[in-house]
């Protein structure tokens, strides 16, 4: 919008005179992709039938994005796109803002008056006190040095030591408050759907491991884990289906980064579409546990694109990284009589079908 526009120009202009007078300021800063994540990122599209190319620019990121809207992969792509990004920092570091394409940017203009802008206004203050309200701004360079001298001198304009300090201090409260507010969301989202245990919900696979698939329900945008104890299976005699079972011996297909039933081939990847049914959930440690009870298989010699096992964190997955939900869910759940009766019912049906 035009008011977005004029904060942003507003928040480089201050950024770029500070820069301009040898004062430094706390300033927003978003450093370009670490090279190595673009080719994870790369590699990981190729799964999705997309290619990038090895060290993309803006504008190509932002043509893979406009690509993929409205796809089934669009979610799985677009996170991904975002985990390859740095986090965005306050420094006093004369680093620009890589999303922004800018190439000084301070946080000014905020309506919700962070710390950050507040140590900004404060810099400003004392400049426009010094050149009669912004109406004798300094011309030359002698001038420039002169009220930069001044500024650098004053308590009121922190020096660049002291600006990292601050810098790391709201960083850190930044990154707590959306750990927080990430936490209290899907905390909500799960006692919500704690109702809804046994229903049945359209879903977008957004990660496979060989534990499992990670499955996001379209309506509540939450996300869940199917293990391979419940990814459903074609029943074969005579050559043709007869009804589904579960279980089977899965892994993650290293051509083609899906999850392969090695008997069957039944696969799945990210992007397919299913119905999942909510087996359980687990409000302490923020788990849903999910039943793939339909959906999208494709042949393992038909997955998308060809692409290497990735490797994004600390474990070998043929998707998405894991979500926070699914690093507190290493260890082997156990299983109540709920879960229990809910497989046994499944058998069950496959057996008379």
């Amino acid at each position: 919008t035009l008011i977005e526009m004029f904060m942003v120009e507003a928040n480089e202009a201050v950024a770029r005179h500070f820069e301009e007078l040898g004062v430094p300021i706390l300033r927003r800063t978003h450093p370009e992709p670490v090279p190595g994540n673009m080719d994870e990122l790369s590699t990981f599209v190729k799964v999705a039938g997309y290619r990038i190319p090895k060290n993309p620019s803006r504008e190509e990121l932002q043509g893979l994005l406009e690509a993929t809207s409205g796809t089934p992969a669009a979610p799985a792509v677009h996170m991904a796109v975002l985990r390859t990004l740095t986090r965005a920092e306050y420094s006093p570091a004369l680093i620009g803002h890589f999303a922004l394409a800018s190439e000084a940017y301070a946080h000014f203009t905020s309506p919700i008056r962070r710390y950050p802008d507040l140590t900004a206004h404060r810099a400003l203050a004392r400049y426009l006190e010094q050149t009669a309200n912004g109406q004798e701004r300094p011309k030359s360079d002698a001038d420039k040095q002169r009220i930069g001298k001044i500024l650098r001198e004053d308590p009121w304009c922190p020096d660049e030591e002291t600006l990292v300090q601050i810098g790391n201090h709201c960083n850190a409260n930044e990154r707590n408050a959306e750990d927080a507010e990430r936490e209290l969301r899907q905390f909500l989202v799960l006692q919500l759907l704690e109702e809804h245990i046994g229903g049945t919900f359209d879903g977008l696979v957004t990660g496979v491991t060989g534990r499992g698939v990670f499955v996001q329900l379209s309506q509540y945008l939450a996300e869940g884990l199917c293990d391979t104890k419940d990814l459903p299976l074609p029943n074969m005699q005579d050559g043709r289906k007869r009804g589904h079972h579960t279980g089977g011996s899965w892994s993650i297909d290293r051509r083609t980064g899906a999850l392969v039933e090695r008997n069957s081939g039944r696969s799945f990847n990210i992007g397919d579409r299913v119905k999942v049914t909510i087996v359980d959930i687990d409000l302490s440690r923020r788990q849903m546990e999910l039943a793939i009870v339909d959906g999208e298989s494709r042949d393992v010699g038909k997955a998308k694109r060809l692409a290497n096992r990735l490797n994004f964190g600390d474990e070998q997955v043929g998707g998405l990284s894991r979500s926070g939900s699914e690093k507190r869910n290493q260890r082997s759940k156990s299983r109540d009589r709920r879960k229990d009766d809910f497989r046994k019912e499944r058998k069950d049906k496959g057996k008379r079908r």
